[in-house]
């Protein structure tokens, strides 16, 4: 009997050491597949990688823990990182370094609308009461510009007639005479964006209107009418939303206004107008008529003028708007220099005459010194 428990015991043992050792086997067969399952998991899913050398420029662009957790970060065919809407980590970057810059000089600023809007990234980088409904006064030659190049070719020859009789007293003029003087209508556009004439938006709203109403016969006032009809329904048409016009000059407060979005649109297209950029950047000019005359011309924009205490070389233009006593500027910056103009800036309604170029300065200074850092 004792032999036959020793035999049993010894084969109870076995039996142990056998599961012991079938449990440690299924152990190991579970880590390995486990493992299996991980490794497959990391190589498939590149986000949980570390960067190797070939990778792309990531750790240089990307420094900032801020930039990182506000925009999705992919990288595109060509190497280049990029947000969720395509725009450059380092355009990003500059952007919000600009904000905090623009923002520190806000108190400063003297006009009541003010805004700084990147054509980069389509944001605005400064928001000063853009809500508000502006009166454009003579920025408002930008869209007529922009229409008028859109009904006639700009070698088009337009003599003035009665129409630049209509012009308030007091007005900005190119010096324009009904009957005597014929021009092309792209220079009549230079009359507009230099010297800021009046008298040129009357002279191009009256040929367009004409060719509007098929009619050359019809009175000044009724061929201008028809150019307003048209503008605004252009105005429509390119995207605005909130510009209502009665005037192709825009010397008028009452029903003629246009918006925040509305200005950043108009002056986009005509920067992309490489007739109407090279004339906004001008300073002056001697012109010669179709008609033999002569004239010389000087952008009301100091920002451009050498000899005035807002010259800055970064400025691109564009146009200058006055009122009894509201002073107002559209400008565009290139910075730095002799890049693309990729910042427009808005000056509006300022009480005193050089309160817009004041602020557009300042402006331009700011981006200049934190796009140079």
């Amino acid at each position: 009997m004792a032999t036959k428990r020793k035999k049993l015991t010894k084969k109870k043992k076995r039996i142990r050491k056998i599961k012991r050792i079938l449990f440690l086997i299924v152990i190991l067969v579970v880590i390995v597949l486990l493992a299996r399952c991980a490794i497959k998991k990391f190589r498939d899913d590149p986000k949980d990688t570390e960067p190797s050398e070939s990778t792309t420029d990531v750790d240089t662009v990307v420094t900032t823990e801020e930039i990182t957790t506000e925009a999705e970060v992919t990288t595109a065919q060509q190497g280049e990182v990029t947000d969720e809407n395509g725009n450059k980590m380092t355009d990003i970057y500059l952007d919000e370094r600009l904000i905090r810059s623009l923002s520190g000089i806000q108190e400063r600023l003297k006009c009541k609308t003010v805004f700084v809007y990147d054509r980069v990234t389509k944001t605005y980088l400064l928001e000063v009461n853009t809500r508000d409904i502006i009166h454009p006064a003579s920025i408002t030659k930008l869209w007529t510009s922009l229409y008028a190049l859109s009904e006639l070719e700009p070698d088009t020859k337009i003599t003035a007639g009665d129409e630049v009789k209509l012009i308030k007293p007091g007005s900005s003029t190119a010096y324009i005479k009904s009957g005597k003087h014929t021009l092309k209508l792209s220079m009549l556009v230079e009359g507009m964006l230099l010297p800021s004439g009046n008298d040129a938006a009357y002279v191009v709203a009256a040929a367009v209107g004409k060719k509007l109403a098929k009619n050359e016969e019809i009175s000044p006032e009724e061929a201008v009418s028809y150019f307003m009809i048209g503008l605004n329904e252009y105005a429509e048409l390119i995207g605005c939303k909130g510009t209502v016009f009665t005037e192709p000059d825009g010397n008028v407060y009452e029903n003629h206004y246009t918006t925040v979005p509305d200005l950043v649109l108009v002056a986009d297209l005509a920067l992309q107008n490489g007739m109407m950029r090279e004339y906004m950047a001008t300073q002056k000019e001697k012109v010669y008529y179709a008609s033999g005359q002569n004239m010389t011309w000087t952008n009301t924009n100091l920002l451009l003028d050498e000899e005035s205490d807002y010259y800055t070389p970064y400025a691109v233009g564009m146009k200058t708007g006055s009122l009894e006593d509201e002073y107002s500027l559209l400008a565009a910056a290139a910075v730095p220099e002799g890049s693309d103009a990729r910042f427009i800036i808005g000056c509006f309604a300022g009480q005193l005459k050089n309160d817009r170029f004041a602020d557009a300065k300042l402006i331009i200074d700011t981006i200049a010194e934190t796009v140079g850092k």
